[in-house]
Order: C-alpha cells, then sequence, then structure tokens
C-alpha cells in the first residue's frame, strides 16, 4: 500500500520527501510485486509536483508566521519604527487567504495610496 507515499489529500508526496520511505523499481517489478502483495497506487519516480492543497497550506502558514514576526517587532521596537504601507484593499484578500480562502492576492499593489504625480495621497489613515 502506497498510501503512506502520498498526503492526505492522496497526492504522491515530491520525490524528495518521500526518499527516505521508498526506492524505484521498474515497470515490470511494480506490476509482478502489486499482482503478488496488491497495494497501490503506482507512483512515479521522478514525480516532483505537489499537492496544490498541500502547497497552499505551506504558503498559508509561512505567510501567517511572518505576520507574527512583524506584529512582534512591531510590539518590541514601538510601532512608530516599522511602518508598511500596503494597500487595504490587498490586505483584506492576504487575510482571508492566510485564514482559508482558496485565492492567494496576487503581487502588491499600492496604486490606491498614490496620486497621479506618485505622491502619497492625503488623508490616508492606517487600519
Amino acid at each position: 500500500d502506497n498510501r503512506i507515499l502520498c498526503c492526505g489529500h492522496g497526492v504522491p508526496l515530491p520525490s524528495s520527501e518521500r526518499f527516505s520511505l521508498s526506492f524505484p523499481v521498474s515497470q515490470r517489478r511494480w506490476a509482478t510485486l502489486q499482482k503478488t502483495h496488491g497495494g497501490g497506487p503506482p507512483i512515479r519516480a521522478d514525480s516532483k509536483a505537489m499537492c496544490p492543497k498541500c502547497e497552499s497550506q505551506r504558503i498559508r502558514t509561512r505567510e501567517k508566521r511572518s505576520i507574527i514576526l512583524l506584529e512582534r517587532q512591531c510590539k518590541t521596537n514601538g510601532c512608530a519604527k516599522c511602518w508598511y504601507l500596503v494597500d487595504e484593499v490587498w490586505m483584506k484578500e492576504w487575510r482571508d487567504f492566510i485564514y482559508g480562502a482558496e485565492h492567494r492576492p496576487g503581487p502588491i499593489t499600492n496604486s490606491n495610496l498614490f496620486d497621479e504625480h506618485d505622491k502619497i495621497r492625503s488623508g490616508l489613515e492606517p487600519a
């Protein structure tokens, strides 16, 4: 049974993650072993693909850690020392993503924060 070589969603783990759990065999050998002992599914030895759901979860986890680090720095150093200008529309999409939304926001666009002369718009307030 090769389920140990798959993520919780049934997608084969990338080859680097299953290296110590398996070794490659020919297709003919695989067919003989499966016929004799059962098991499956067959997994390509060169498979590097990652489960999209697992990859999304890894990104969420990494990005949550990043925001926790930034918040910690802000508390340690005082908020006046660590300002980041990021459009609130993008921040809302990002927050939704790290808390479970499927759609990951694209690159940060701060065009709403600047006027036509690339000067910071007046009247902006921290969110």
